[in-house]
């Protein structure tokens, strides 16, 4: 997928956007450029303590696939950033990890237990 693309190129993050969403670079240039490395950076708008949806017939159920009360800390769908560090680990690991429906939700799940710096990515 697209963070193994990420790795196998060189790049030294991915920013993942929704197809309906707008991005706007130059807000996402301007907090990138307050670091030096972006390689343990996640940017984004984080979710947290969000509820597993537990009801089969719910849009986001997941509960049969991360069977917990509530989800680690998430970057919310319409867009967020990885660096290398957490484009690696899920690279690394892509066939042990957890297969999650609800995409933004795994990838919180999949770096939980990284040294990532979260940060929030300015929405206007």
């Amino acid at each position: 997928g697209i963070f193994s693309f990420g790795v196998l190129n060189g790049y030294e993050g991915v920013m993942k956007v929704d197809d309906d969403t707008f991005l706007k670079v130059d807000k996402l240039k301007a907090v990138l450029d307050t670091h030096s490395s972006w390689d343990n950076l996640m940017i984004g708008r984080f979710n947290n303590d969000v509820r597993v949806e537990k009801d089969p017939t719910g849009r986001w159920y997941a509960y049969d696939q991360y069977p917990h009360e509530t989800w680690p800390s998430y970057p919310d769908g319409p867009g967020f950033f990885l660096g290398q560090q957490a484009l690696q680990h899920i690279t690394r690991n892509s066939d042990s990890l957890n297969r999650i429906r609800v995409d933004d939700a795994a990838v919180g799940v999949w770096t939980k237990d990284l040294d990532v710096q979260r940060e929030k990515i300015p929405v206007r």
